[in-house]
C-alpha cells in the first residue's frame, strides 16, 4: 500500500530539520525522552492514539491496545499517553505482532514497554522512554482510543481520519460570520473545562450540557472558526452565515426539538468521537 506523498516527504527529513521547520511555524510538536528501544528504522505515518490510565474498580473489557491496532491502517503509528509512567509497561511482544503483521509502521509510547527482544525479532519499531518487566495486567487499562491525548506535552490527535475511515468523508469544520445580533448574543466554540466521555454523555443526557460549554458573546462582523471535532452552539439573538467544507459527516450530541427524530441516532456516535479529554477552545474568541 503505496503512503500518501505527505507522509512520504516527511519520511526522508530528520527529525531536527523537522523541529526547525515547526519553530518557525510556531508549531510546537517536538518532544524529548523518547527513544528508539532497539535500533529501528525512522517511522512517519498518521497517529492512532490512545490513553492510558490506571485499573481501578472500572476493569478492563478487553486487552489493552486491540482496539487501537483493529482501527489502524497499514502504514499508520500507535501514538500512546502513559502519562510518562516508568514503572509499568503498557506494550508488549504480542502487540507488536499483531502490528506488524497488520502493516502499522510503529508505535510510540510516552511511557514504557517490555518484551523488546520479540519487537526486535519480527522488526516492528518501538519508541517508548523505558522498558521494564512488569505487565500491565491489574495496573493499567485503556482509557480511549483514537481521541486526543497529550504525549509529552503535545497534542495529539487522528483528526479528519475517522470521518475519512468510516464515512468516506471530511470532518465539518465551519466559519461563521455573524451579521446582525441583540444585546448579549452568545456562541459557544468548545467545553468550559476538561470532560469525560461519561461525563459529557452525563450532562447530555441529564440537560446540563449548556453549562458545560464554552460561550462567547459576539457582535455584527465577527468571524467565529469552528474546527472537526470542535462541540460547538449557537444561542438566539443573532443572525449569521456559516460556510462549511464539502462534507458529508457532522454530527449532533444534543438533539433540537425540531428535529430530534433526526438528530438522535447520531448522539451517541458523537459523543465518542469528540475529543473530550481536553477542553477543546477554551480561549476561542470572535475576530
Amino acid at each position: 500500500m503505496a503512503r500518501e506523498p505527505i507522509i512520504e516527504r516527511l519520511a526522508k527529513l530528520d527529525t531536527c530539520a523537522v523541529s526547525d521547520g515547526m519553530d518557525r511555524l510556531g508549531l510546537k510538536g517536538a518532544t524529548f525522552g523518547v527513544r528508539p528501544m532497539w535500533p529501528c528504522p525512522k517511522v512517519a505515518g498518521r497517529a492512532v492514539t490512545m490513553k492510558i490510565k490506571p485499573v481501578g474498580l472500572e476493569k478492563p473489557k478487553q486487552h489493552l491496545g486491540t482496539a487501537a491496532i483493529v482501527a489502524a491502517n497499514p502504514g499508520d503509528i500507535i501514538v500512546i499517553d502513559n502519562g510518562g509512567r516508568p514503572d509499568t509497561s503498557c506494550w508488549g511482544g504480542l502487540l507488536s505482532l499483531a502490528s506488524k503483521a497488520k502493516g502499522i509502521s510503529g508505535v510510540v509510547i510516552d511511557g514504557a514497554c517490555r518484551d523488546i527482544d520479540e519487537s526486535r525479532e519480527v522488526a516492528f519499531p518501538v519508541y517508548a522512554r523505558g522498558v521494564v518487566p512488569m505487565t500491565a495486567r491489574g495496573r493499567v487499562m485503556q482509557e480511549s482510543f483514537n481521541q486526543e491525548i497529550e504525549f509529552a506535552g503535545v497534542q495529539v490527535h487522528p483528526g479528519d481520519e475517522y470521518a475519512a475511515r468510516h464515512d468516506h468523508s471530511l470532518g465539518k469544520t465551519e466559519c461563521w460570520y455573524v451579521m446582525d445580533t441583540e444585546p448579549g448574543a452568545r456562541l459557544a466554540v468548545g467545553l468550559r473545562q476538561p470532560l469525560s466521555t461519561a461525563e459529557l454523555r452525563a450532562a447530555v443526557n441529564d440537560g446540563s450540557i449548556e453549562k458545560e460549554l464554552n460561550w462567547i458573546e459576539v457582535r455584527p462582523g465577527d468571524f467565529v472558526f469552528v474546527p472537526w471535532g470542535t462541540v460547538h452552539a449557537i444561542g438566539a439573538g443573532l443572525t449569521f452565515s456559516a460556510a462549511t467544507n464539502t462534507c458529508a459527516m457532522g454530527q449532533a450530541i444534543s438533539a433540537m426539538p425540531w428535529n430530534k427524530a433526526a438528530q438522535e441516532p447520531t448522539r451517541e456516535s458523537a459523543i465518542l468521537q469528540f475529543p473530550v479529554s481536553e477542553s477543546l477552545n477554551p480561549e476561542a474568541k470572535a475576530s
